[in-house]
């Protein structure tokens, strides 16, 4: 069952984010900059909360009426863990950016890709949501539909 696996991805990334959290406000509040460290908390905050809905997510999973409102959860765990990986993943790496040599990547000739994970990973979160909300409110359109 998913359910198990979401609530122990969840506590593993839960733990990472504490520690990424503890790593940020002693060892690198003296090497970063204020904007990257506002930049590094709003990732972990982020991760933060990604976790929490997880979690949530998981026990969802596990009291699903139906295999459909399962596998919305299920949709909704994923998106989620996606949205840690691609939102904060990418405030990390702006983060981390100017400690390491790299190229420019670019696409076309205009647009630099730093920004379009930020945007993917936020998107990832919002389909969750309507995902989520979706399931809940076809349980309760499920329950009206019988009279309850």
């Amino acid at each position: 069952m998913l359910s198990k696996y979401f609530i122990s991805i969840a506590a593993f990334l839960g733990a990472l984010t504490v520690a990424l959290g503890a790593f940020g406000a002693h060892a690198l509040k003296a090497v970063l900059s204020p904007p990257a460290l506002i930049t590094y908390e709003t990732a972990v905050r982020y991760q933060m909360y990604h976790v929490v809905a997880l979690i949530i997510t998981g026990i969802l999973v596990n009291k699903a009426a139906s295999p459909k409102q399962q596998k919305l959860l299920s949709r909704a765990g994923l998106f989620f863990i996606d949205g840690i990986v691609l939102f904060s993943g990418s405030l990390y790496f702006i983060v981390a950016k100017p400690f390491f040599r790299h190229r420019r990547i670019t696409m076309g000739r205009r647009y630099n890709t730093n920004g379009w994970p930020t945007l993917d990973g936020g998107m990832d979160s919002i389909g969750a949501l309507s995902t989520a909300k979706r399931g809940k409110l076809q349980s309760r359109l499920a329950f009206l539909h019988i009279g309850l």
